[in-house]
């Protein structure tokens, strides 16, 4: 069945408690907001007679994840920044005008302006990040807004519904494979950026507090089965199926 969302979001909640209140992003909050509407899409009762596939099915607040997943990402780059800036042995200078920067622009050069490993643009999760905010401001901005490539993407991971219409596509896609998709995303970006500090720049004494997201949280499904972070356990780490 389903992931037990209220463990990961007790659990988020109680390794926030321990770090000193500076090191307690903001963008873990948004984070533990995007799991929240997972776990309300997995329960409320209007859901039940929603077209659906299977085990997935349109979600009215779908959107809501979608839209804090991106939150979270937008506001971890302004954070990540900060820490940059201020770290006591590796101060990073950072160019005028970052923070008017797209989202995107920010994630990439990050890794670039701390003199890491940059990421690689044809591979995933770049690719699924990129995907995530044009669905984004498909939800926020939509006139204009061509979809096909995300869509396509979508039908990919298998969270579009099945047997709709070309014109109903977009919200056909609204449901909850592509809300757990969003915080997949949110998890694997942001160990994609950790995996990149490197360890003369010592994470645990300085207050990296963005591992918190992908640090290792297995629960049980009520099949028994080893969940990751609401993805598959494989080879000791959690991907999406």
């Amino acid at each position: 069945m389903g992931v037990d969302y209220i463990q990961i979001i007790q659990e988020h909640q109680a390794e926030l408690a321990k770090l000193p209140p500076r090191f307690r992003p903001g963008s873990l909050f948004l984070f533990i907001i995007a799991m929240e509407s997972i776990r309300h899409i997995q329960t409320i009762a209007v859901e039940r007679d929603a077209p659906r596939d299977g085990d997935n099915h349109y979600a009215m607040v779908a959107p809501q994840t979608v839209i804090m997943a991106v939150a979270t990402l937008e506001a971890g780059a302004n954070e990540i920044i900060e820490w940059l800036k201020d770290h006591p042995t590796h101060p990073t200078t950072v160019p005028d005008g970052f923070d008017e920067l797209r989202i995107e622009m920010k994630w990439l050069l990050l890794p670039v302006i701390a003199k890491w490993r940059s990421f690689d643009k044809s591979s995933r999760p770049w690719q699924d990040f990129q995907h995530l905010v044009a669905l984004r401001n498909a939800l926020v901005h939509p006139k204009g807004r061509n979809l096909s490539k995300t869509i396509d993407w979508l039908k990919q991971r298998g969270a579009v519904l099945k047997d709709s219409t070309p014109s109903d596509q977009f919200r056909a896609s609204l449901t909850l494979k592509t809300a757990q998709w969003a915080v997949w995303t949110v998890r694997h970006m942001f160990h994609e950026m950790t995996s990149r500090v490197p360890k003369s720049w010592d994470k645990a004494s300085h207050g990296w507090a963005w591992g918190h997201y992908v640090e290792p949280i297995v629960i049980r499904s009520r099949k028994g089965a080893d969940v990751a972070r609401g993805t598959k356990r494989q080879n000791g780490r959690g991907r999406e199926k």
